[in-house]
């Protein structure tokens, strides 16, 4: 099946811009993480923000955009990493964290971890058997539960601690000193198969996330494996293009949201009230369709001109200061702004036939959310506080997994998911590791000041 037509000239002025924000890496401090980090943010922003441009008829204006916000992100983020470096004592300072280096307590949080997680697979009906005969991939029940949830207080009670042990975990792992890497990729890997056992689904990016965790933190210590590495990466892409391929193919099946019938959600568009324009080519098969539909998130950003921002900063402002409090004290729902924006996209309002949550990447996101004046906010905001995060947690080798899970989650799922994807798991699921951060910062602060 044929794609889409490509614009070359536009790919390349993508292409362009990327690489003249590429080139801003030479502001940046002699702080590996904090350039690290700002590799694979631009990558992922090219990847889902940006190849996507070249499918556009009239793309001159989301280039316009598109160059706007890279802009912004990356001259704060350089500011930023360039102010931090200079306070280098104040916000990284040497030694391990307070509460957590003694090894009874990182020790004691990895199983607390674990004893949580078998008690979910326990509660509210019995999944241990899971274990040995692991489900079947079915993201249509998990899809269902995740737009109407029907959760348990129990449920709940369990989530919490599972969100704020993992971080705490990952550090756990970083702190091993025996056992070698088979050991780490082995603690690893459990969290993500616990789930699987628990929900009967795991995602691509659940996955990515947690070889990410292991392979950052080996990127660091074996500098001179790195040669070998990327050439071992460049040898495998074929093969785990195609797996991934395979992959989403297994899970898409007998499934009411499957790449066919997100193709006709468009044409449902015109029926919902909304000025929807043609619908895009269908996805080609295979490999290059799972590269397209990877690629195509800017084809949304004419629907959501066409539909007009929803410019309300102060109550996005507002569901970002509520995210750390509990639900029970702020009413929020983490797919509130994602439901909003694809109903923008697509016309199709969440319970309607054919939903799906369309994933746009952050130049439209920022376009929707806070309209074209006030989107440099959208990348500004972000830049300091992914850079805060990066600079904190990077030059320790213990907290290289956590470090690895902060650059994966700010890099991959900000780019591909957006904010209300992202943001919850930065700031609720790090709040234990951040009162430990904090903790140490303050402690080491007050020691200076006293002599």
């Amino acid at each position: 099946m044929n794609g889409p037509a490509v614009h070359w000239g536009m790919l390349a002025a993508v292409l362009a811009v990327t690489a003249g924000l590429a080139a801003a890496e030479r502001g940046l401090p002699a702080d590996e993480p904090v350039r690290l980090f700002y590799r694979l943010f631009l990558a992922m922003y090219l990847l889902f923000s940006g190849i996507g441009c070249a499918y556009l008829a009239h793309g001159a204006a989301y280039f316009g955009y598109y160059t706007l916000y890279g802009a912004v992100f990356s001259l704060l983020f350089v500011g930023t990493a360039r102010f931090l470096a200079g306070h280098r004592a104040f916000f990284r300072p040497p030694g391990g964290l307070l509460l957590l280096s003694r090894a009874g307590v990182w020790r004691g949080a990895m199983a607390a971890y674990l004893l949580v997680q078998l008690v979910a697979l326990c509660y509210p009906e019995n999944r241990l058997l899971n274990l040995l005969h692991p489900p079947r991939l079915d993201i249509n029940n998990v899809w269902h539960r995740g737009l109407v949830p029907e959760v348990t207080v129990g449920e709940k009670l369990l989530q919490y601690p599972l969100l704020l042990l993992l971080p705490v975990y990952y550090y756990g792992v970083g702190s091993l000193r025996r056992g070698g890497w088979w050991l780490k990729a082995l603690l690893i890997a459990l969290p993500p198969y616990l789930t699987f056992c628990r929900v009967g689904y795991l995602g691509r990016s659940e996955i990515l996330l947690s070889l990410a965790v292991l392979a950052i933190p080996f990127w660091l210590q074996h500098p001179a494996w790195r040669r070998w590495l990327l050439a071992a990466g460049l040898v495998a892409l074929p093969f785990l293009l195609v797996a991934a391929q395979l992959f989403q193919v297994a899970r898409l099946v007998d499934t009411p949201t499957s790449l066919q019938e997100e193709e006709e959600a468009f044409f449902l568009a015109a029926h919902c009230g909304y000025a929807a324009p043609a619908p895009p080519p269908p996805s080609p098969a295979g490999v290059w369709g799972m590269i397209y539909d990877q690629t195509r998130f800017p084809e949304y950003f004419e629907v959501v001109r066409r539909h007009g921002p929803r410019g309300r900063p102060a109550e996005v402002g507002r569901w970002l200061a509520g995210l750390p409090l509990p639900s029970v004290l702020v009413h929020k729902s983490p797919l509130s702004l994602n439901c909003e924006l694809a109903t923008a996209a697509t016309g199709i309002r969440p319970g309607d036939r054919w939903f799906f949550i369309c994933l746009t990447g952050l130049v439209t996101e920022a376009w929707f959310l806070l309209g074209p004046w006030w989107m440099p906010l959208h990348a500004g905001l972000l830049a300091v506080f992914t850079a805060l995060l990066v600079f904190v947690y990077g030059g320790r080798r213990r907290l290289e997994p956590v470090w690895a899970f902060v650059a994966f989650v700010g890099a991959y799922y900000l780019n591909r998911a957006g904010i209300a994807g992202s943001l919850p798991i930065l700031i609720n699921d790090l709040l234990l590791m951040n009162l430990a951060v904090a903790v140490t910062v303050c402690w080491a602060a007050a020691r200076r000041r006293h002599g």
